[in-house]
């Protein structure tokens, strides 16, 4: 019962899987330690990352795909503690925010760079999925503004994700970071990357465009409503 207490109702599947059972544990253990803030785990989390960014970028892959696992295993970890010890602040949510996208792009950098030394095209593949990714990013932080500006009705917030259990059966940020990031890394194939990327890619532009289309629809359906 106390596991569901600091749990999300819904998750990525692969933190639900590979990484909260051990989270959970660590959470609890670090919450006898009261110096331990959920803070100092974030900035745990930042160090790790930055060490997995460099890794790749002077081409160490294990090394980069095994502080990335923990880079992560601390960000699950540091919300888990706030929620156990009560000490949730918007400071650090938005601590917490900054140092996933500074981890998460900074690998993607470092294995951009590395990349140009043995298949360019993994390289101009990322690149086109940084591209893909923040467009979406982009269009739903637009979607949200003009849907508090306007007032419309959130159709898109009618449909139901899949899930099994609490995994998201659609792929998540964590679960594509997953799998650019270890998953080539683990069975030895580089080359594995860039199809990952590829794939990757279309998935951000196909929700971009389903998202625009419903925003685009919401639009017209607030316009008729205040023209009769």
């Amino acid at each position: 019962m106390k596991e569901k207490k600091i749990l999300k109702e819904v998750d990525a599947f692969t933190t639900v899987y590979l990484v909260d059972p051990l989270a959970v544990r660590l959470a609890y253990l670090l919450s006898r330690y009261n110096r331990i803030s959920p803070n100092l785990i974030t900035t745990v989390s930042l160090s790790l990352g930055i060490i997995s960014a460099i890794s790749f970028c002077i081409g160490k892959e294990i090394f980069g795909a095994l502080f990335y696992y923990l880079s992560f295993l601390f960000d699950c970890v540091d919300g888990k503690l706030a929620r156990i010890t009560g000490k949730a602040s918007l400071f650090g949510a938005f601590y917490d925010a900054l140092v996933d996208w500074t981890v998460a792009y900074s690998i993607y950098l470092g294995i951009a760079y590395n990349s140009l030394s043995y298949e360019p095209k993994i390289t101009y593949a990322m690149l086109l999925f940084i591209i893909s990714k923040l467009l979406y990013i982009r269009i739903i932080h637009y979607k949200g503004k003009i849907y508090k500006t306007y007032e419309t009705q959130e159709e898109d917030k009618k449909i139901s994700i899949p899930t099994f259990g609490r995994a998201k059966l659609i792929p998540d940020a964590i679960d594509w970071d997953f799998l650019i990031i270890i998953l080539p890394t683990v069975v030895n194939m580089r080359r594995l990357r860039l199809f990952i990327l590829i794939i990757g890619a279309v998935f951000y532009i196909l929700l971009s465009c389903v998202n625009s289309y419903i925003l685009l629809k919401s639009l017209r359906m607030s316009n008729d409503l205040k023209g009769s």
